[in-house]
Order: structure tokens, then C-alpha cells, then sequence
């Protein structure tokens, strides 16, 4: 129990201090629309695991987000997945594991994501 709190403790700082770093994000929602009133890409991407994660379909959300990277690694892909795996490390384990996911797969999918973007 006390290494669940820790991981998720770690986490949350790993997150919220690379958005601080890359973003310059304090805190509050994604921009949804571009200055033109465009939904972008990385907004719909936002959207679609932001709904996945609310039906409990984790794992599925996950491998959206990295097919979404594989196809071409844009530098806001960044920023959504590290709100996505931000908005998981807030969910208890107990939680995480009804879904079939878990906090040490949420370390490790942010360290792939350092990796493939390199910070």
C-alpha cells in the first residue's frame, strides 16, 4: 500500500514536472481549438482517450496513443500523453486494476514516451 502511494506520488511529479518544463503549463484543461476554430489533431486525439479512459477501456486508450505517435512522433502528441498518463495516476490501483491496467504501467509507458521523444 505504501509503495502504491509512493509510486503514484512519483508519477504525479514526473508528470506535472515535464509539463511545467515543456509546456509551460501550470495547470488546467487542453485547448481544443486552434486560433482559426479547428479541432486539431491532438485535441481529437485528447478527446477520444480522455472518453476511453471514462468507459474503463484503458489498455485500447493506450494503444490509440501510441499508434497515434508512430505515425508521425509530433511534438503535441507530447503534451497528450502526458495528460493522458497524468489523468491515470490519479485513479487508485484498485481502480486501475478493474480495468486491467496498473500504476507500474504507467511508469512504464512514460518512460517510453521519454524515450521516443527523447526528454
Amino acid at each position: 500500500m505504501f509503495e502504491d502511494d509512493y509510486l503514484m506520488r512519483q508519477i504525479e511529479d514526473i508528470t506535472e514536472a515535464l509539463g511545467k518544463v515543456l509546456f509551460e503549463k501550470q495547470s488546467g484543461a487542453t485547448e481544443l481549438f486552434d486560433e482559426q476554430g479547428n479541432l486539431s489533431e491532438s485535441s481529437f486525439l485528447t478527446y477520444r482517450l480522455n472518453r476511453l479512459i471514462a468507459e474503463g477501456k484503458i489498455n485500447e486508450a493506450e494503444n490509440i496513443l501510441f499508434d497515434a505517435i508512430e505515425e508521425g512522433a509530433k511534438p503535441a502528441y507530447l503534451q497528450v500523453a502526458m495528460n493522458f498518463y497524468g489523468t491515470l495516476s490519479k485513479m487508485k490501483e484498485e481502480k486501475l486494476q478493474t480495468f486491467g491496467f496498473s500504476h507500474a504501467e504507467i511508469r512504464d509507458g512514460l518512460k517510453e514516451i521519454k524515450t521516443i521523444f527523447k526528454v
